[in-house]
């Protein structure tokens, strides 16, 4: 009789363990690198990103009924060319983008300085607008950036991206993680890195 209760005790603490981490839902974003043109190789810059979203929400009202108890952090994974690719980890939206902009920068061959250092050049990413949400059965994500290289605070080139995504949601939060993934890597590839470069004489 006890031992019958305490297996019954088990599988139900295990049963409550399970349904709570399942609870706890996940965005994923899967960003793919493109095929790098050799042309920046050796170059160096400065990265900074900056986060000037007029909401720090990520998620509009009806994507949020979909997320309860959603952390804010992104579950972010890259894919090189012909990769398959592999987890990063959580981050927040400017941290993924700043990763994001980082690894296609090293792919493509550029030399990345510490942002500590004054001075020199500097690409800036200003993050204006990334959201995702659920309106009328479809998955609608929006995502605006303005990117600049400046050399000791002056503009020496830019160039402004802007897009969005949407995918008819089938069940639950199907489709939210495509939308994301699919509208990252088209507008982070979308930016012309060799025109802004040329531009600046880097």
């Amino acid at each position: 009789m006890l031992k019958n209760f305490k297996r019954f005790s088990m599988s139900t603490f295990c049963l409550f363990f399970i349904v709570s981490c399942a609870s706890v839902p996940e965005l994923n974003t899967h960003y793919r690198i493109p095929v790098p043109g050799g042309e920046l190789k050796g170059k160096k810059i400065v990265l900074v990103v900056e986060d000037r979203r007029k909401s720090s929400e990520l998620l509009g009202s009806g994507a949020q009924g979909e997320f309860e108890r959603f952390t804010g952090k992104i579950t972010f994974s890259i894919a090189r060319p012909g990769e398959s690719g592999f987890r990063l980890g959580p981050y927040d939206a400017a941290g993924m983008i700043r990763e994001a902009f980082k690894r296609r920068l090293e792919s493509e061959g550029v030399v990345l300085g510490d942002d500590k250092d004054k001075g020199g050049k500097r690409l800036v990413i200003s993050l204006e607008e990334l959201s995702l949400d659920l309106q009328s059965r479809m998955w609608r994500g929006k995502m605006s950036y303005e990117a600049k290289i400046t050399d000791d605070g002056r503009v020496s080139s830019r160039e402004s991206i802007s897009g969005q995504a949407e995918r008819t949601r089938l069940v639950g939060r199907q489709g939210a993680d495509e939308v994301m993934g699919e509208m990252v890597t088209d507008l982070i590839n979308r930016l012309d890195l060799r025109r802004l470069f040329r531009e600046a004489g880097v």
